[in-house]
């Protein structure tokens, strides 16, 4: 699930890592991954109605071959970071407070 507020940022072929957290993490390498699809419009969560786009990686084969013996298995969970960009640690920490600078400068 991609945010609607990072959806600028996600196209297909953007690179991804993936951790099956099914597996132990201390031996469980993070296999490299890249986005092949995204839903054309924003899906709503039934439960939540928190909005959220659909994306779909798909693991290199590289990423298959550092598995090893270990088996996967469709459904099962995992954790996917989409790289989106690089910060900073200082440009991490100040946008919020650059965000909301940017807002308390708008008159209605």
């Amino acid at each position: 699930r991609v945010s609607p507020m990072d959806i600028d940022r996600v196209a297909v072929g953007t690179e991804a890592t993936v951790r099956f957290s099914a597996f132990k993490s201390a031996t469980t390498p993070t296999i490299f991954a890249v986005v092949t699809r995204i839903s054309a419009d924003r899906l709503v969560d039934e439960e939540t109605g928190i909005p959220y786009y659909l994306a779909r990686v798909e693991v290199s084969e590289e990423g298959r071959e550092m598995l090893g013996s270990l088996i996967l298995v469709p459904g099962m969970p995992a954790e996917v970071l989409i790289k989106t960009g690089e910060r900073t640690l200082f440009e991490y920490l100040a946008q919020p407070a650059r965000n909301a600078f940017a807002r308390s400068l708008i008159e209605d």
